[in-house]
């Protein structure tokens, strides 16, 4: 036991080889204290940063629930911070005791959502909520939620692909988009579901998902459903059942919106269950209004194209090789139609990953296609010890003497396959043909039943033209297989004489190798529904703005999501929290001088940037 200058140091909570969490008494007034400790080895490390930030963020919080931080001092052995303490303990001690009883766990649930709640409204997301981070004082009842170490105070942040050793947060109780395996940004929703699974451990005594294999875990995050609870514990009431669910949602645009609107759902679970001895069904998320202005992360009227590229993914998982080309004017949605078939890629264990050429780096050969693939082999440095041990023996076997190739541009390779010879040097055209290929095979290695590799490039109206011939080698090649290539453009900006033109030509001669997807402005239907779940009402209601969305903007996604935020930024759309709802005054919107044009807005919106920023738009 590490001894701290003036504490008394008792139990021990927690104690790895970094950091250790113990009772304590303050020797100068005897008070209980919990100690976070890290140890003098990593004084300057991860841990002690973590440490310092958590205390700057608990100290600017006065939520009841969240720890009292008192002091954070430097000694002789390391780094200390010092909370009040409860004298609870953590619901992590529970493990074995089987499911909680029905009023306890309901009064537990609620007070973690009204604490919740309160933290969200601080604009803070926990992100590691799990039973060892929730303390219980049985005798007081009162409840903390601890540990703020990896919590943040944003709105929203981006996930990217992290080895399972690396990731932030408890992999038991890890939300999909929090693995960094979805096209999903992390914002707060992702406690929401980290607290589902606890609700579901609490009722059932155990967890959704179990396994020994990291990897197995994530997967069962992005794409398995768990046992039902009912199932598990006949005495969970079904409409308890179904808010767990709701809270555990792969999506999060299909879960509880605000922490006020579960509470409420929980609070009414509890008086029907002291009022009338048992908890009648109801319909669910009826108080579920968030006051947090935000457009939802799904399409919207492209269910018939997106069928389209799943059917071609499906084509493909059966060993095929296939090309699609996604076409439209700039802002229509290209990227994000295309981006939503990661998901359901992922959750059949295949591999997607993108890559976008640049107009103003088109001298540069193979860009796109290079980062695409840089992407990916971070993916499979992510994955476990023994899969990348055989990545490695077949792409050694593959490659043969001529892996430095691929090093050479993709360099993360090599952090695989380790150091490989130098190759001998060939006249330009022969080295040409030697990149193509060893690049064929190498592709050939990725793409396999096990794993379909879906390719996105984007921006190939930009594309340089030793890429597109590479494109058309690969699935020309009778050995490729279980490869989809979808290429997005802009329809507008190539003719029929473009070199991307002349490589779709070439393909088409290929039977049923190249697919065709052109979209289209979004319909008055559309944009009813994007109104309606921004603002949290009937599409009836929508339907005056969404017209004026319409002629503001002609039906561009890009054009409609920076319109909404213009009115919101303009407080001409605003939460009403005496209503409980949104509220805007159509008539407002018209009057103020909110341009036709949208290419204007967006100029507007540049200038007030500083002139630096601004010379980089």
């Amino acid at each position: 036991m590490i001894a701290i200058p003036g504490f008394e140091s008792g139990a021990i909570i927690f104690e790895d080889a970094r950091k250790l969490i113990c009772h304590a008494l303050r020797q100068e007034d005897g008070q209980a204290v919990i100690l976070k400790v890290v140890s003098g080895d990593y004084t300057d490390s991860t841990e002690a940063i973590k440490l310092r930030r958590e205390f700057e963020l608990l100290s600017k919080l006065d939520i009841s629930g969240v720890p009292k931080v008192l002091d954070i001092r430097e000694f002789e052995g390391g780094i200390a911070m010092v909370m009040a303490d409860i004298g609870g303990v953590a619901l992590g001690g529970r493990a074995g005791e089987g499911a909680m009883g029905l009023e306890p766990f309901l009064t537990l649930a609620s007070r973690l959502a009204e604490i919740l709640m309160e933290l969200h409204r601080a604009q803070v997301i926990h992100k590691d909520i799990k039973p060892d981070n929730i303390i219980l004082n049985p005798e007081t009842g009162e409840v903390q939620l601890i540990d703020f170490g990896i919590a943040v105070l944003l709105s929203q942040e981006t996930v990217g692909v992290v080895s399972h050793r690396e990731l932030e947060g408890s992999l038991p109780y890890l939300s999909p988009e929090q693995t960094g395996r979805m096209n999903r940004s992390l914002d707060y929703r992702t406690d929401f579901y980290s607290l589902g699974i606890v609700f579901y451990q609490l009722l059932t005594g155990r967890l959704p998902f179990e396994s020994d294999d990291p990897a197995e875990l994530i997967h069962a995050h992005l794409a398995r459903n768990p046992a039902p609870l009912t199932e598990l514990n006949p005495d969970v009431p079904p409409v308890l059942e179904a808010i767990v669910l709701k809270l555990m949602e792969k999506s999060a645009d299909r879960r509880y919106q605000s922490a006020g609107g579960l509470k409420a759902d929980l609070d009414r679970c509890y008086r029907l269950l002291k009022d009338e001895g048992q908890v009648r069904n109801f319909e669910i998320a009826t108080s579920d209004v968030s006051g947090r202005f935000r457009i939802p992360q799904k399409l919207y009227g492209r269910e018939q194209e997106l069928r389209f590229l799943l059917d071609s993914f499906d084509e493909v998982g059966q060993g095929l090789s296939e090309c699609l080309l996604v076409s439209g004017y700039s802002g229509i949605g290209k990227s994000a139609l295309i981006q939503e078939v990661h998901n359901p890629v992922v959750s059949r264990r295949g591999y997607y990953t993108s890559g976008k050429f640049d107009q103003f780096n088109r001298d540069a050969p193979y860009s796109a296609v290079i980062a695409a693939f840089r992407g990916l082999f971070r993916q499979i440095l992510s994955e476990s010890d023994e899969r990348v041990a055989q990545w490695k023996a077949d792409l050694l076997e593959a490659l043969g003497a001529n892996g430095q190739i691929v090093i050479d541009v993709i360099p993360e390779v090599q952090l695989i396959t380790g150091p490989q010879p130098e190759v001998v040097a060939l006249p330009p055209s022969e080295a040409q043909n030697r990149f193509n290929l060893v690049f064929l095979r190498f592709v050939q290695v990725l793409a396999t039943e096990q794993h379909p590799l879906v390719l996105f490039l984007d921006d190939l109206q930009w594309a340089d033209t030793p890429s597109l011939k590479l494109i058309e080698l690969l699935l020309s090649d009778p050995e490729s297989a279980y490869l989809l290539i979808i290429g997005a453009y802009r329809d507008n900006e190539v003719d029929p004489t473009h070199p991307l033109m002349k490589t779709t030509r070439a393909l088409k001669e290929l039977q049923d190798v190249v697919r065709e997807v052109t979209l289209k402005p979004l319909q008055i239907e559309e944009l009813d529904h994007i109104v309606a779940d921004t603002l949290n009402c009937p599409p009836k209601e929508a339907r005056e703005l969404a017209q004026l969305l319409e002629s503001k903007t002609g039906g561009n996604p890009f054009f409609v999501n920076e319109f909404l935020k213009a009115l919101h930024t303009d407080h001409l759309v605003s939460f009403n929290h005496d209503r409980n709802r949104w509220d805007w005054d159509i008539g407002r919107i018209q009057e103020r001088n909110i341009t036709d044009n949208m290419a204007e807005l967006m100029r507007d919106k540049i200038r007030v940037l500083g002139e630096q920023t601004q010379q980089l738009c």
